[in-house]
């Protein structure tokens, strides 16, 4: 990303393939953020990050840098962008590790024996 931003001379986060290289660091950001609560998010991170760089190599996206729209040059607009960028990274964590917990209360309050729930 860093050099991205270096050779374009601009925010790396102008197009749709940059937003989700900027997600997938995000994501990575927030595991790291939140790994002292709980070990399965190092693989809730994996996944994501993981998920989210398939889709950008797979996708439609056009890799090549390009020059900035003038409607974009605005510093309040890069900031603006990043924030809500980096919060999608964040919002997916979060969206992850919910799954997981909810399946693992399920599957736990389940009792084998009887079929019945705890």
């Amino acid at each position: 990303m860093a050099l991205r931003w270096y050779i374009s001379g601009h925010a790396p986060w102008s197009n749709g393939y940059e937003a989700l290289l900027l997600i997938s660091w995000a994501s990575l950001l927030a595991g790291f953020t939140f790994i002292r609560f709980s070990k399965i998010t190092v693989a809730a991170t994996a996944l994501l990050a993981f998920s989210i760089l398939m889709t950008a190599g797979h996708s439609s996206y056009d890799p090549q840098l390009t020059n900035l729209q003038p409607v974009l040059k605005s510093y309040w607009l890069v900031v603006h962008v990043a924030v809500i960028t980096i919060s999608y990274g964040f919002l997916a964590l979060g969206f992850i590790l919910g799954l997981i917990n909810l399946f693992l209360y399920l599957f736990k309050s389940i009792n084998p024996r009887k079929g019945q729930y705890c």
